[in-house]
């Protein structure tokens, strides 16, 4: 059943609330898309496993073994990308580090 606009004699329109009411499979999906955007998929990978995917109110997990590979190699990516992450932080930390010890005096040559 579809929402119905409700013009009002203010000339407002809103949504009668008595006929607009989500079902309950839609609110399943909006969670679990959801959980899977926290999880770090991408909209692309979600619209593919999301077939695939099953909870039993608390936690998803894969029904097909070929999506749990694609979970898998989603997980090595982003491994590789947090690591990729904390050698730029070390980085720019040194960098910092550097530049603290020039302004404080510690570097400063004559």
């Amino acid at each position: 059943m579809a929402a119905v606009p409700v013009t009002k004699t203010s000339g407002a329109t809103s949504i009668s609330k008595s006929r607009w009411s989500l079902r309950p499979v839609y609110v399943a999906t909006v969670r679990r898309v959801r959980i899977l955007l926290a999880a770090g998929l991408n909209t692309d990978l979600i619209r593919e496993v999301l077939p695939c995917m099953t909870d039993d109110g608390a936690i998803l997990a894969p029904t097909c073994e070929e999506m749990a590979q694609d979970l898998t190699h989603e997980r090595e990516r982003l491994s590789r990308s947090i690591e990729q992450l904390q050698a730029a932080h070390a980085m720019l930390s040194s960098i910092i580090h550097a530049g603290e010890a020039l302004t404080t005096g510690g570097g400063r040559s004559g």
